[in-house]
Parts: C-alpha cells; structure tokens; sequence
C-alpha cells in the first residue's frame, strides 16, 4: 500500500512541475508589448492614426488574449481599445508582422493582422461594418 501512496506522490509531484514551467512560459511576454511607426495615417477599428509611432499592447485580461489597446508613443493617451480575434499563421517569424487590408487606390491603408515576433497565433482586427465600408469603396 505505501508503494502505491509513493507513486501516486511522485507522479502528483511531477505533474505539478510541468504545470509550473507551463504557467511561467505562458506569463514571458504576456502583453506583447510593442511599438510600431507607421509612415502615414492608418485605419484600425473605430480610429484613424496619424502618421508617428504607437504603442500597442495586450489589455491585462485573463480572460481574453485579444483586447488591444493601443498608446501615444510616451504611452499618455490611449488611442483606442480594440477586441481582435485570434488569426493563426503557418510560420512564427523574429519580427513584429503588421499586414493590411485591401483598399481602394488613394484609400487609408487598414491594419488586418497584427503577429508579435515568436508567435504563430496573432490579432485580426474586426472593423465595424459602416468602417468596413467605407474602407472598401
């Protein structure tokens, strides 16, 4: 019987270890923080952002991975709150990956997809449907 208390202990024991190293890996980089320049005005989800560098950062929420928020580049002002939904790419890269939507000439370029270096899942940004518009005509 103590045979069987003793593996039961051990097998507890490293069980507990592997959700520990799994807690702490997850908890590395966790607001992705990130400062991004954009040489001219760019669209995001219910604000337009003039050219200049910004701040962009996960919102401390345990509950959702995905709430956006983006700063003044001295990180005074918050420019927008922005709920993304989670984009999968086949490939992690080193590099912060900003990609944009399709607009029509001449249009307001809209950021699509925003992947924090390492990562293979990111942040799609969801324009409401008046924006959405807009930008596509």
């Amino acid at each position: 019987m103590t045979r069987v208390k003793l593996i039961a202990a051990s097998c507890f024991t490293a069980m507990l270890g592997v959700l520990t190293l799994n807690v702490a890996a997850q908890d590395f980089n966790s607001n992705e923080r990130t400062y991004l320049t954009f040489s001219n005005t760019v669209e995001l989800p219910g604000v337009s952002l003039p050219a200049g560098t910004y701040l962009f950062k996960l919102a401390d929420s345990q509950s959702n991975r995905h709430i956006v928020q983006v700063f003044s580049q001295d990180e005074k002002d918050i420019k927008a709150t922005i709920l993304a939904v989670p984009a999968e790419r086949l490939e992690a890269t080193g590099e912060n990956v900003v990609t944009f939507r399709e607009t029509a000439e001449g249009g307001t370029p809209a950021v699509q997809y925003w992947y924090y270096p390492g990562d293979r899942i990111g942040h799609e940004f969801v324009y409401p449907k008046e924006q959405a518009a807009k930008i596509a005509a």
